[in-house]
């Protein structure tokens, strides 16, 4: 019977960010989580230890929609990494924008995060 200990989690760099990012065991397939594996996605042998964090998988999805068919071009992982995104299993944010907040108590503006809404 194998355990957690047999399968830690690995502890990769996004290739694209350099975030950290924490891959785990899926027992049930019986390998690492394809979720955040470049390889896996493009279907590309030369990027299978390649990873890729949420926020930038969803950057890609949202904000370069050509890029994205070209590489994932297969159909099926196209619709998959949707679903995911759909489903939150990917959740990732684009980029925090700042908007000016004038109903700060003291009367000075302030500077707020405001983070982008993901598509419904």
């Amino acid at each position: 019977m194998t355990t957690n200990n047999d399968f830690p989690p690995l502890k990769v760099n996004c290739f694209h960010c350099q975030k950290k990012i924490v891959v785990k065991y899926v027992y049930g397939f019986g390998a690492y989580s394809h979720k955040n594996n470049w390889g896996y996605w493009t279907g590309n042998e030369e990027y299978k230890d390649n990873y890729i964090c949420d926020d930038c998988l969803v950057k890609l999805y949202q904000q370069h929609k050509w890029e994205f068919r070209q590489l994932i071009s297969d159909k099926k992982k196209q619709a998959t990494l949707r679903q995911y995104l759909k489903n939150g299993m990917i959740n990732g944010q684009t980029k925090a924008i700042f908007i000016i907040n004038k109903s700060n108590i003291n009367g000075s503006e302030k500077k707020l995060p405001l983070i982008s809404k993901k598509k419904q």
